[in-house]
């Protein structure tokens, strides 16, 4: 049974020494011996369930990797340092001191590693780049519930965070408000039930689908009052590269932009 005291408050003290003297050598160094193999071993383990590699790998001796999955390996190591040390300490307590994060930061940083992962993994070649298109066209043709919301879950995973960005720019400013303090409620209706709700027009759609059905979103007020109290049951996930586990829901926003942007400008160099 997991102790209740770490439940309620999971911030180790190592953490919030860091957050208050910095990377000092000391500190930097208790860090690396504390969490440095379970970072390495996070990465492993959902590489495997992402189904890049066959079977778990000791992180300390990954040549038998082949050069992309290395590549890979090695690019995400760096990449979630880089995401460390640029304040996701920071935010992690941050999220637990506002109640929005309840896992130890191990854990937390799943969802950072995940991210990453599709990140890279796509910048390699080694999964296809989704377009929004594609995505929102596949919920549509899907027959059978499960598939659909399958198909619901990847879409929300790869461009939940741009239809927010698109709601909040698009909105006038009499709902600009209401939008905003309800976004995840909004975001899950359009995802949800929405895009379903449009399937008979999309056809008619350019390939800029998702930037028309914002726009046919925002500029009526006819789904809002359903969609700022909709409780959504889709949680996004890549099913489309084998994830098997879900993103954790306490990883935060901001680490999930900070993340993809960092390998994303990898693979536009």
């Amino acid at each position: 049974m997991p102790n209740k005291h770490e439940e309620k408050n999971p911030i180790d003290p190592l953490l919030l020494k860091i957050q208050h003297h910095g990377w000092r050598d000391r500190l930097a160094a208790q860090f690396q011996e504390q969490y440095g193999s379970k970072l390495r071993w996070q990465i492993v383990v959902r590489m495997e369930k992402m189904g890049f590699v066959q079977q778990r790998f000791n992180p300390q001796f990954p040549g038998s990797l082949s050069s992309r999955r290395l590549e890979l390996y090695e690019n995400t190591l760096s990449d979630l340092w880089i995401a460390i040390l640029d304040g996701a300490i920071n935010r992690f307590i941050e999220g637990v001191e506002q109640g929005k994060v309840h896992r130890k930061f191990i854990y937390y940083v799943g969802g950072i590693i995940q991210h990453l992962l599709v990140a890279n993994a796509r910048s390699l070649g080694l999964i296809p780049r989704e377009t929004p298109a594609a995505a929102i066209r596949s919920i549509c043709e899907g027959k059978q519930d499960a598939t659909r919301r399958a198909r619901i879950a990847w879409a929300k995973f790869c461009f939940e965070h741009r239809i927010r960005d698109a709601f909040l720019t698009r909105a006038p400013s009499w709902l600009f408000d209401k939008i905003y303090h309800n976004i995840y409620h909004v975001v899950d209706y359009f995802f949800e039930i929405f895009i379903s709700a449009q399937c008979k027009h999309l056809s008619s759609y350019p390939s800029n689908i998702l930037n028309i059905l914002a726009d046919m979103f925002v500029d009526g007020d006819f789904y809002l009052p359903d969609a700022l109290d909709f409780a959504g049951t889709i949680t996004p996930y890549a099913t489309d590269v084998e994830i098997k586990g879900q993103v954790p829901a306490d990883a935060s926003e901001d680490e999930h932009l900070s993340a993809v942007q960092k390998a994303s400008k990898r693979g536009s160099m």
